[in-house]
C-alpha cells in the first residue's frame, strides 16, 4: 500500500512539472552582439528566476500558467521589463534579448515593453507616479493640483498634506535637489511649468535614505529631457472669447506653454529642452487692483493681471559615452500676486480661504503685493565605472526671495508727512458713536478701508543654497545585492526682514523745518541674518532573494546653526537664558568654536510574494524635519530685539521635529489592466514645537516675558488606504481610491497655544 502511495504521489508531481512552462532565451550586448554572463532574468511578484551561464543562455522552469512579468537586468545596461507575457500548461517560449548600455543605475534606467504595470509588487515603498502624458491630459496645469489627485495627498490653502502631516512635513525635490523655501513654507519653492515635467514620483511611505527633512512623504519631479530629434509643442489656453471677459463666470484666465528639443547642432550626444510658462489670472474673487505692482519687477510688463506666473526651464544634457553623462538644469520662476497666502511660516500661521485681503477690498491697489522670485541651477554627473559600480555627482544652487510691500511702494517713506495707518484714519461715511460727550467717537461706514491708508507689512527675505551630493551603487555579480551609499553637505545664507508700520521711526518734519531723530525700525521688527550648513550621511543594502527583497539603512544628519547662534551662547549680554545656554553647550558638539547636532535615523524595508503577481510588505522608519529658521534666530541681536507684550526670542536649543512610522500593505497585480492596493499605517510623532514663556533680562536690566519656541508637543496617526487602478486598452485609465487617516495630538500648529499665553500671561 505505501509503495502504491508513493508511486502515485511522484506520478502527481511529474504531470504538475510537466503541466508547467518554462523560458529559455540567450542575452547578448547589443552593440557588439557579445554574450552576457550573470544576466539576472526574474518573473516579478514571483521566487522565480534564473541567470545567464558563460555563453549568454539562460531557462526559467517550474513556471506555473498564467500572466507574468519578465525583468532583465544586468549592471551597466538598461534594465528590461517584459509585461504581459503568458504562459499556458507545457509552453517552452523562447525570449532572445539585446541590451543597450548606460550610464544611469539600471534600477532608474527601465525599459517597459508592453504595457506599463499598474503596480510595482517589487517596491516596498507606497506612493505613485504621474507620467508624462497624464500630466499633459489633465485639466490643471499646476502640479500642486495634479498632487491633490493621488492616495493619502490633501491640498489646502496653507500647502500639500500627506496622511495627515502638517505641510511643511513634505518633502519637495526637482532632480533629486530640494526645491522648497525654507522660510515662506510655500511648498515648492519653485513654480515649475507642468510642460518641464517628465514625470512626478509620489513616496507617502518608504522614503529612501537619501531623502531628508521631510517626515510626511517626498515628492521627487523630474524634468524633460531633449531627444535624438527635434520637437516642438505650443498650448494657449483661456476661459472666455475676449468678448465676453467681464463675465462673472469668467476668472480672465489665459495659460501659455511652448517647449522645444533636440539635439544641439545636428550632434546627438548634446541635446537641449527648454520650456517657457505663462499663467495669468484675476482670480474668482473678481476684484482685482487697477495695477498690480512689484518693488522687485515695478514694470508692469510682469503684472498684467492678479495673479501672474512665469515659470521657464532649460536643460543640457552631454551623453559622452553610453556609462558617462553629463546634464545642467536651469529653472526660473516669478510669481507676483496678493495672496497672503504666499508668506506663511510653515504652515504655523491661521490658513486662510482664499488668502484675499478682505480689508482693501474697497481699495486693493494698497493691499500687501507679494513677489516671490527663485532658481535653481544643478549640474549633474552620471557615470557607470564597471559592471558592479556606477556613481552619481550633484552640485546645485538654489535662490529664493520673497517680497511682501504695499504694492510697489518702498519700504518707509523718507519723510513722513501723512497718516498711512487705514486703522488710523477716519474718512466719510462715518456715523458719530457717542454725541453728547465730551470725547466723541465715530464708527467707520463698511468697516474696510477707504481712507487711502496702505498694508502695514513690510517684508523680504532670501535663501541662498548650495548643495554637493554624492551616491555611489555597488552591486554583487548577480545584482541580486546592492549597497547604496552617499552623502550631502548644504551651507546655507539667509537674511530675514520683517517689519510691521515701517513709517514708525522715520523723520517727521516740525513746525520750525526740523527733522525729528529715531532710530525705530517701525512698530515691530525682526531682522537677522545667519549662516547655517546642513548634511548628511546615508548607506542602504538590498537584498533580493527567491522573492524576498529587504533593505535595511542607516542615515546621519547634522546641522550647524552657524556664527549668528554660536556668538549669542558666547554673548552673557545675549537674551538668551541661562538654562537654555547651558543645554546647548551640553548636548552639541564642538568644531573648533563652531557646535553642531546630530542624529542617526534607522530604515528598513521588505516585501515578499504571497502568491504570483501579489507581495506582502512592510516598511519601518525614522525621519526628521527641521524647525522654521525663525524659531531659532528671532530676537538673538539686541540690536534689533522685539519690545512689544508678546514678542518672541528664538531658542538657539531647539530641536527638530521626529517621525517614526510604521507601515503594512499588499499589492495585488490582479489582472493586466486590474490591481488592488491595500495599506495601514501608524506614524508616532514626538518633540513637535510648541510656544511657552519665559523670563529675561532686557538691556535695561529689567526682568520682562518673551514667548519662546519648544519642543514638547507631541502627534499620533494613523490611517488605512484602498487603492483600486483599471486600464482599458489605450483610451481610458483611472483609479478609485479610500483613505481614512486620524490625527491627534495637543494642537494642530506651533501657534495653537500663543491663545493661552495672551488669556494667561504664564508659561503653559
Amino acid at each position: 500500500m505505501k509503495q502504491l502511495l508513493g508511486i502515485l504521489l511522484i506520478s502527481c508531481t511529474l504531470t504538475a512539472f510537466a503541466q508547467n512552462a518554462s523560458l529559455t532565451g540567450v542575452i547578448t550586448d547589443a552593440a557588439t552582439g557579445e554574450t552576457l554572463p550573470g544576466v539576472n532574468i526574474i518573473l516579478t511578484g514571483t521566487s522565480l528566476g534564473s541567470a545567464t551561464d558563460l555563453d549568454g543562455r539562460y531557462t526559467v522552469g517550474n513556471i506555473p500558467p498564467g500572466t507574468y512579468n519578465i525583468q532583465i537586468s544586468f549592471i551597466g545596461y538598461e534594465q528590461l521589463l517584459f509585461t504581459g507575457q503568458t504562459f499556458s500548461a507545457g509552453e517552452r517560449k523562447p525570449l532572445d534579448v539585446q541590451l543597450n548600455a548606460t550610464s544611469i543605475i539600471f534600477e532608474d534606467a527601465v525599459v517597459i515593453i508592453g504595457e506599463k504595470p499598474l503596480v510595482d509588487v517589487e517596491d516596498a515603498s507606497t506612493g505613485s507616479t504621474m507620467g508624462k502624458e497624464q500630466i499633459e491630459m489633465a485639466p490643471t496645469r499646476q502640479i500642486q493640483n495634479l498632487l491633490n489627485t493621488q492616495t493619502g495627498v490633501v491640498q489646502s490653502v496653507s500647502g500639500i498634506h500627506i496622511r495627515g502631516g502638517r505641510n511643511y512635513e513634505t518633502g519637495f525635490y526637482i532632480d533629486d535637489v530640494s526645491a522648497r523655501d525654507p522660510l515662506a513654507g510655500t511648498g515648492f519653492g519653485i513654480d515649475i511649468g507642468s510642460n518641464a515635467i517628465e514625470k512626478v514620483d509620489v513616496t507617502t511611505g518608504g522614503a529612501g535614505v537619501e531623502y531628508g527633512n521631510a517626515t510626511s512623504g517626498v515628492v521627487n519631479t523630474t524634468t524633460r529631457s531633449g531627444e535624438d530629434q527635434f520637437e516642438f509643442n505650443a498650448t494657449y489656453k483661456r476661459d472666455n472669447f475676449g468678448i465676453n471677459s467681464d463675465t462673472r463666470s469668467n476668472w480672465n484666465q489665459q495659460v501659455m506653454e511652448v517647449g522645444m528639443g533636440g539635439p544641439l547642432a545636428f550632434q546627438k550626444k548634446l541635446t537641449y529642452f527648454t520650456t517657457l510658462r505663462l499663467n495669468f489670472s484675476d482670480t474668482y474673487i473678481q476684484n482685482p487692483a487697477d495695477q498690480l505692482v512689484s518693488s522687485l519687477y515695478p514694470d508692469p510688463m510682469w503684472t498684467p493681471f492678479q495673479d501672474n506666473r512665469w515659470a521657464g526651464m532649460m536643460k543640457f544634457n552631454y551623453n559622452i559615452n553610453p556609462r558617462q553623462r553629463l546634464a545642467f538644469t536651469y529653472l526660473r520662476s516669478i510669481t507676483v500676486n496678493q495672496d497672503f497666502n504666499m508668506l506663511r511660516i510653515t504652515g504655523n500661521d491661521v490658513p486662510f480661504n482664499p488668502g484675499y485681503q478682505f480689508f482693501f477690498d474697497l481699495q486693493p491697489d494698497n493691499a500687501n503685493t507679494y513677489t516671490h522670485d527663485t532658481n535653481l541651477e544643478s549640474l549633474r554627473w552620471f557615470h557607470t565605472v564597471n559592471n558592479t559600480f556606477s556613481y552619481n555627482l550633484t552640485f546645485s544652487r538654489l535662490y529664493v526671495r520673497l517680497r511682501a510691500d504695499a504694492n510697489g511702494r518702498d519700504w518707509r517713506p523718507d519723510v513722513v508727512d501723512t497718516e498711512f495707518d487705514p486703522g488710523s484714519i477716519v474718512e466719510y461715511p462715518a456715523t458719530i458713536f457717542n454725541p453728547n460727550d465730551e470725547i466723541v467717537f465715530v464708527q467707520p461706514g463698511p468697516g474696510l478701508s477707504n481712507n487711502d491708508g496702505i498694508a502695514s507689512l513690510w517684508h523680504d527675505h532670501y535663501v541662498l543654497e548650495y548643495t554637493i551630493k554624492a551616491t555611489g551603487s555597488l552591486y554583487s555579480k548577480d545584482t541580486r545585492n546592492r549597497l547604496y551609499f552617499g552623502g550631502e553637505i548644504k551651507p546655507q545664507e539667509m537674511q530675514w526682514i520683517d517689519i510691521t508700520r515701517p513709517w514708525i521711526g522715520a523723520p517727521v518734519e516740525l513746525a520750525n523745518g526740523e527733522f525729528t531723530q529715531s532710530y525705530r525700525l517701525g512698530d515691530l521688527s525682526d531682522v537677522w541674518k545667519v549662516n547655517p550648513l546642513m548634511g548628511s550621511l546615508f548607506i542602504s543594502d538590498k537584498l533580493k532573494y527567491l522573492g524576498l527583497i529587504a533593505e535595511a539603512g542607516l542615515r546621519l544628519e547634522y546641522w550647524m546653526p552657524g556664527a549668528f547662534v554660536d556668538n549669542a551662547i558666547a554673548d552673557p549680554n545675549a537674551p538668551v537664558a541661562d538654562v537654555i545656554r547651558e543645554a546647548y553647550l551640553e548636548e552639541s558638539n564642538a568644531i573648533g568654536d563652531r557646535y553642531f547636532k546630530m542624529r542617526l535615523l534607522p530604515k528598513f524595508s521588505a516585501s515578499f510574494p504571497v502568491r504570483e503577481n501579489q507581495v506582502l510588505f512592510f516598511n519601518y522608519g525614522h525621519s526628521t524635519v527641521m524647525p522654521h529658521p525663525s524659531f531659532v534666530y528671532t530676537g538673538l541681536d539686541p540690536f534689533y530685539a522685539d519690545r512689544s507684550t508678546l514678542s518672541f526670542i528664538g531658542n538657539p536649543n531647539l530641536n527638530p521635529e521626529v517621525d517614526i512610522s510604521y507601515e503594512l500593505g499588499i499589492k495585488s497585480q490582479i489582472t493586466t489592466n486590474d490591481a488592488l492596493n491595500l495599506t495601514a499605517f501608524w506614524k508616532d510623532k514626538y518633540d513637535f514645537i510648541t510656544a511657552s514663556t519665559i523670563l529675561l533680562e532686557d538691556v535695561t536690566g529689567r526682568e520682562v516675558s518673551r514667548t519662546i519656541r519648544i519642543n514638547s508637543d507631541y502627534a499620533r496617526v494613523r490611517g488605512v488606504e484602498i487603492t483600486y487602478i483599471k486600464r482599458i486598452g489605450k483610451w481610458f485609465s483611472g483609479n478609485l481610491s479610500f483613505s481614512y487617516t486620524r490625527a491627534t495630538g495637543q494642537s494642530s500648529s506651533a501657534n495653537d497655544v500663543l491663545k493661552d499665553i495672551l488669556a494667561t500671561g504664564n508659561s503653559v
